[in-house]
């Protein structure tokens, strides 16, 4: 058992009857973060959830902002369309010029905030740690839609792929 103390200020702290606030306390499911964070439009994609009251979640084995993680192996059936949003859907800006979806996992303690998937244009690759060195470079064959995640502060991850003379190679970073 846990005592959490929660205070709320209105921008200015001035306060009075035209100020309010909402407060939503559950023990849903919570997606901190989903990997791959990508998907072949189509397909059934395999991806591990990492959270907090997932259900038949299992250790993490890491803490995110002091607190343990849980994690949860997944199949999401990924939409065939692969082109846009649906339009009825808020986006958070980081999404905004992103083409993909959004997924909640149904618990029996309620549903999950929404974690959101982008549609993959190439094979979807997870990041294989070590990678750390240049001498332990990943091998990738492009073109690949790889989903990476910063282990530490300074965590550097080196990939390692084969290009022909006079071809054009764009390499383009989300994160």
């Amino acid at each position: 058992f846990r005592r959490v103390l929660f205070r709320s200020y209105d921008f200015t702290y001035r306060g009075g009857a035209e100020y309010f606030y909402r407060l939503s306390v559950h023990t849903s499911p919570h997606i901190d973060f989903i990997l791959p964070s990508v998907g072949q439009p189509g397909t059934i994609g395999k991806f591990t959830l990492y959270g907090r009251n997932l259900p038949s979640g299992q250790s993490a084995g890491t803490n995110m902002d002091g607190e343990p993680l849980q994690k949860l192996a997944v199949s999401i059936p990924i939409p065939k369309d692969g082109t846009s949003l649906q339009s009825a859907e808020n986006l958070a800006p980081h999404e905004s010029a992103l083409d993909g979806f959004r997924y909640v996992l149904k618990g029996a303690n309620g549903d999950s905030n929404p974690v959101f998937i982008q549609f993959a244009q190439s094979p979807a690759v997870l990041e294989k740690e070590p990678n750390d060195k240049p001498e332990a470079a990943q091998l990738i064959t492009i073109p690949v839609d790889l989903s990476g995640q910063f282990q530490k502060r300074g965590d550097l991850a080196f990939y390692m792929f084969t290009a022909k003379a006079n071809e054009v190679s764009y390499i383009e970073v989300i994160g």
